[in-house]
């Protein structure tokens, strides 16, 4: 069994979510709301802006829930979850504090949990941890990797779509393979908060091995071998434009039955 603690422990983020005709099961806790959509295996999140008001703000493109993504690779080959019909799919409420998607195969068993956690000098809760699970149910030895595409849009509104924790700006294509910034940051111009903020090491989080920044589409088109050009804005004329995302990959490991 194969446990990776993703780097989505999103602190001062917000999010806001969006009705839809699938059933969403919410969970609520301090500042954050998240909403898991059962018919198509994905996630809404939301941060309270406003307490008093009770106003919250999208973290991810919240017209769409689908655009953000997590992919499998397994034996080389590529899987969108929540749209495979290789992976029966169940939610699953562990507790009051996480939910889970579970996804089989007779290959393996991919767990999705999500917990609502808080930030050391938050009194209240104000992120989510994602850890994702792979278990191997065959009798062979599988090779697994993943990759996560984040649909940000917050800093599409600014001049400025990310910044690390070193406070570089990102307004292009950008490739970290190593030496990559502990966080990254969708800003959002607000006194409240700083924006969505995603964890890419530390201690309990498995370091992704690359991540790109890029234009969603390009990036969704291609997830499975995307090729970085450093000059190229976050634009892909005429289908999708000033529409800038994030892709965290893990790559493929041996996973042993069992």
């Amino acid at each position: 069994m194969k446990k990776i603690l993703l780097p989505f422990i999103i602190f001062p983020f917000l999010f806001l979510f969006l009705s839809f005709n699938s059933f969403a099961l919410e969970k609520t806790s301090g500042r954050i709301k998240l909403d898991l959509h059962e018919q198509t295996g994905r996630f809404s999140l939301s941060y309270l802006e406003d307490v008093s008001a009770g106003t919250y703000v999208p973290l991810l493109f919240a017209k769409d829930p689908e655009t953000t993504t997590l992919y499998i690779s397994l034996d080389n080959k590529i899987y969108s979850m929540g749209d495979s019909t290789f992976f029966d799919q169940r939610l699953l409420k562990e507790n009051n504090d996480t939910v889970s998607y579970i996804w089989e195969s007779s290959q393996i068993v991919i767990t999705e949990s999500f917990s609502l956690i808080k930030s050391a000098k938050s009194a209240l809760t104000d992120g989510i941890k994602i850890t994702v699970t792979v278990k191997n149910v065959s009798e062979i030895t599988k090779k697994v990797g993943l990759s996560y595409l984040l649909d940000t849009y917050l800093g599409e509104k600014s001049k400025v779509h990310f910044k690390t924790d070193s406070n570089t700006v990102i307004n292009s294509e950008t490739y970290y393979s190593s030496d990559f910034p502990s966080y990254f940051v969708s800003p959002y111009n607000s006194s409240a908060f700083g924006g969505l903020e995603v964890m890419l090491k530390g201690p309990g989080i498995t370091p992704p091995e690359k991540v790109i920044f890029a234009n969603w589409k390009r990036l969704k088109d291609n997830i499975g071998n995307y090729n970085i050009q450093n000059s190229r804005n976050f634009n892909l004329l005429p289908y999708s434009i000033n529409d800038s995302a994030a892709a965290l990959y893990y790559d493929q490991r041996s996973v042993a039955p069992g």
